[in-house]
């Protein structure tokens, strides 16, 4: 059987109030040669009946049944499973744009590892455009596409090439909660060369109470970018990319986005100093991890200033 152009991958978790919509989206598109693997990832609800119903009508849909292990567990399993010649990420409750599969795909993808494209944001019936571009540019290679204005990080905003994932021993960290997914785009960018920026508008983001961008802020989440930044310090030596100026540039983001946390939080140096420790890999390889700590130091014993003021101050000190 011939591989089809696109592996589309859903993990599915307790969903069964988006999941129809989010499905329906997809087979409706006018492109249709695609996979489509849904990973019912221990759903407590209807959400593995209603994958089983529509792997029953439809050929190119699959259905894998496994216990709760999280969202990193079930992308895996789907990509374990992936045949197409592109990989796409999208979430259960959210949606793909009517007819755009065919726009993408009109053009000229030969020489692309990565395909980015526009969302919207949909809060409240509110929609919120995010362009990539107004037409489509060309990068043949990483430096370029880091020095544009048009690049973006969210997995739902990328095809990938398949083989760059295969190639480059990319998995979804699982041991990861927040930020797993900004951890995967970021290997995928930085072992690839040609990217291919579109103006079109595939992905419908819904913002909802359960989304993680409205839950509050907790210390494990901000943990979670530490540990993505260690992540990508190990990547980065294992695919010989530690002089990458790219990857480099996401360490840093994180560590940052680390402290970032701790200040909206207002947990003192005290309160973090012993999980500091776990993290002496990052002490002896990473001199922006002591910047930041001697940042956040700094303002320990200053005060307590506004968050805002916080990082006005702190790209002063870290650069």
């Amino acid at each position: 059987m011939k591989s089809p152009i696109l592996s589309i991958v859903i993990p599915v978790y307790n969903a069964e109030q988006y999941l129809e919509d989010c499905i329906e989206s997809i087979l409706s598109q006018d492109f249709q040669d695609f996979e489509l693997i849904l990973i019912n990832d221990g759903s407590t609800d209807g959400s593995g009946e209603v994958c089983n119903s529509y792997s029953k009508r439809d050929v190119r849909i699959r259905t894998f049944h496994k216990e709760n292990g999280g969202v990193s567990t079930a992308r895996n399993l789907g990509l374990a499973h992936s045949t197409g010649e592109w990989l796409y990420f999208v979430d259960a409750d959210d949606s793909i744009v009517d007819n755009v599969f065919g726009e993408v795909f009109s053009h000229n993808l030969e020489n692309g590892d990565i395909i980015q494209f526009g969302h919207n944001r949909i809060f409240n019936n509110k929609i919120l455009e995010f362009k990539s571009s107004s037409q489509i540019a060309y990068f043949n290679s990483l430096d370029e596409f880091y020095n544009s204005s048009s690049k973006t990080y969210t997995l739902w905003s990328h095809f990938i090439r398949r083989s760059i994932i295969r190639d480059h021993q990319i998995v979804f960290s699982e041991g990861i909660k927040y930020a797993e997914d900004l951890e995967f785009i970021i290997k995928s960018i930085s072992v690839s060369c040609h990217f291919i920026i579109l103006g079109q508008i595939v992905y419908n983001y819904y913002i909802r109470e359960s989304s993680a961008m409205t839950k509050p802020k907790n210390y494990l989440m901000a943990l979670d970018h530490l540990k993505v930044s260690q992540n990508l310090i190990v990547y980065s030596k294992s695919q010989n990319l530690t002089h990458s100026r790219f990857l480099h540039s996401r360490i840093v983001y994180m560590i940052k986005s680390y402290f970032s946390f701790l200040s909206a939080l207002k947990l003192n140096y005290l309160q973090i100093r012993k999980n500091l420790y776990d993290y002496q890999y990052l002490f002896n390889n990473n001199k922006d991890f002591l910047k930041n700590i001697r940042f956040f130091r700094i303002l320990n014993i200053i005060g307590s200033f506004p968050y805002l003021l916080a990082i006005k101050l702190k790209s002063r000190y870290v650069k």
